[in-house]
């Protein structure tokens, strides 16, 4: 962690997780630091584990929640590898994503005539 890093804290440790699942530190099926563990290494709030954890799983498809384990790792590629990355690509792929969906409405409503 650095304070020099302009991510948000968060961001910073979840990213720093999501290395350590793409290279094998926490394989799947292995149990992430517990809230009380990450609280001691990361000298970080609730909120801000909460929202690390809530990144890994439903952004990144990394892990799952499990009720009596704790925040299980469930896949060692992120569901969005493909995604872009900058905002002009991200722009460009909204654009392209748009283009298709109008072509589909437009043959909705040839069909429906």
């Amino acid at each position: 962690m650095s304070s020099a890093d302009p991510r948000p804290r968060w961001q910073q440790i979840a990213d720093e997780l999501a290395d350590g699942i793409k290279d094998g530190t926490y394989s799947p099926g292995s149990v992430l630091p517990s809230k009380a563990q990450m609280r001691d290494t990361y000298g970080v709030s609730d909120w801000i584990i909460a929202r690390v954890w809530r990144h890994l799983d439903e952004v990144l498809g990394l892990v799952e929640r499990q009720q009596g384990r704790g925040v299980v790792v469930t896949r060692s590629t992120p569901v969005d590898a493909g995604r872009p990355s900058s905002t002009a690509e991200r722009l460009a792929h909204l654009e392209r994503l748009y283009g298709e969906l109008a072509d589909r409405v437009a043959a909705l409503e040839e069909q429906q005539g």
